[in-house]
């Protein structure tokens, strides 16, 4: 048995497990990061395909307004580039398709005829959660405004009383997917205003901002630079099995090798968490707080053509469809190279889905597309998707939520303003994050205050 001796052993080699290291290292504090897998880089993922050095099959969009993750483009050599956006975008209701430029909720009304009365009571409810938004915390979701009231009712209740059309119901439950790959009757109220406090407010997941930019080279190109500073402080292929924490620090184990440190940070998604053994066991409160975790379903599926064909007839890439196995369509072509179109499965419509055959799931994603763009997107010259609920290291897809109720009844055991800590073990997730929850800014947010807060619990020790 191996045997390494650090001050700080993180485990993960994802954003935050990454930021985690780095931000010891630049504080003094002899880290080490183990990761499970053959690779950096967690939920960002690269693949070679036909025609093309790579596709991006994890997370892949930043905007201007997330510091953290832009100044790391910048830091690694790399730049962002906005994601394409020009012609008109789509929405399908139906057998219905209609181009627009705007948000889908003007087009509901202007370009398919529904009632303006749709138009305004989205309006009116998207106006009403601007306003709660504000009086959440987003360290302490569970204190101040109307938090219990709002934990322990749904979205989808919340909803009901206020949007009596399909329509308007059906919008909203399309922001809910998009916000967290989930259903709105399986979050609670609290836990959406949660989001959109972290998220800045609603405009970039409620109209596309948050898919303003893409990284040239690629966001798990950023890992890999991020990753060679370490050197031999990242070891590869060592998934943790057990932490053991005694009065002379913690010891990792992951059966091939022992890390003994001070201290660790545990960089993994959340739904991992209650699958390690932990001795001493974890408090109750903070084992129930990972095991009420729920993540998001969600499956990336792209489309590989000759050429963006849908941009000669003026149509962006870019669209909806509320009706067929893609929720959200973008053009996710690279520069001069051939056309890709992307689209995710999330919540209800990923899980029947995954239940079809590849054949017929490939066919009922290339004809939602062709009922769009036309008979050219029913022969792709490659097809690829990717199933994060089948990775055994993740075990879902974004949007990592509490279910109605738990955010008041555990939410305390995750720390408040710190990040969540057991003795001399920290976690740091992007779904933890205070701060750009679920995004890769999150990831970074979170991995960066865990080491300060690392950092700085070493530095009493040594002084006392």
């Amino acid at each position: 048995m191996d045997r390494f001796v650090c001050d700080c052993v993180v485990i993960g080699a994802g954003y935050s497990g990454l930021a985690a290291a780095t931000r010891l290292r630049a504080l003094g504090v002899n880290a080490i990061l183990i990761e499970a897998r053959d690779r950096v880089g967690g939920r960002t993922l690269e693949l070679p395909v036909a025609k093309m050095p790579r596709l991006e099959l994890g997370g892949q969009y930043i905007n201007d307004a997330q510091v953290r993750v832009n100044q790391l483009v910048r830091e690694v050599g790399l730049q962002a580039v906005p994601a394409w956006t020009e012609g008109d975008s789509f929405l399908c209701v139906g057998d219905r398709v209609a181009r627009y430029t705007g948000t889908p909720a003007k087009c509901l009304t202007e370009k398919l005829n529904y009632p303006a009365e749709v138009g305004a009571e989205i309006e009116r409810t998207l106006d009403e959660l601007n306003r709660l938004f504000p009086l959440v915390s987003a360290a302490e979701p569970w204190v101040g405004g109307d938090a219990e009231n709002w934990d322990a009712i749904t979205f989808q209740s919340w909803l009901e009383t206020r949007v009596q059309s399909d329509m308007g119901r059906e919008f909203f439950k399309f922001l809910t997917n998009q916000a967290y790959s989930t259903e709105p009757g399986q979050v609670s109220l609290l836990q959406m205003l949660w989001f959109i406090q972290t998220s800045h407010g609603l405009p970039p997941w409620a109209i596309g901002g948050a898919q303003a930019n893409r990284v040239a080279g690629g966001t798990q190109l950023v890992a890999q630079r991020l990753a060679e500073r370490l050197g031999d402080a990242l070891h590869l292929n060592q998934a943790v099995q057990a932490i053991v924490q005694t009065e002379a620090g913690v010891c990792v184990e992951t059966g091939e090798r022992d890390y003994f440190a001070q201290t660790a940070i545990v960089c993994l998604p959340p739904q991992l968490v209650p699958g390690l053994i932990f001795s001493p066991p974890l408090p109750p409160d903070l084992y129930r707080a990972f095991a009420a975790m729920q993540t998001g379903n969600t499956m990336k599926v792209q489309a590989v053509y000759d050429r963006p064909f849908w941009r000669d007839n003026g149509l962006s890439g870019n669209g909806i469809n509320w009706d067929g196995p893609q929720t959200f369509t973008y053009d996710n072509t690279l520069g001069d190279g051939p056309g890709v179109l992307l689209g995710f499965l999330t919540a209800r419509r990923a899980t029947e889905a995954l239940r079809l055959p590849l054949h017929e799931r490939k066919q009922a994603v290339l004809q939602a597309w062709a009922d769009v763009f036309g008979p050219e997107a029913l022969e792709p010259i490659d097809y690829i998707e990717h199933d994060w609920t089948a990775d055994q290291f993740t075990r879902g897809g974004y949007g990592c939520h509490f279910p109605p109720g738990a955010w008041c009844e555990f939410g305390a055991a995750f720390g408040g303003e710190s990040m969540p800590r057991f003795q001399n073990v920290w976690w740091a997730a992007s779904d933890l994050a205070k701060d750009w929850n679920g995004y890769l800014e999150g990831a970074l947010f979170a991995g960066e205050q865990a080491a300060e807060e690392v950092a700085a619990s070493l530095t009493c020790a040594a002084v006392g």
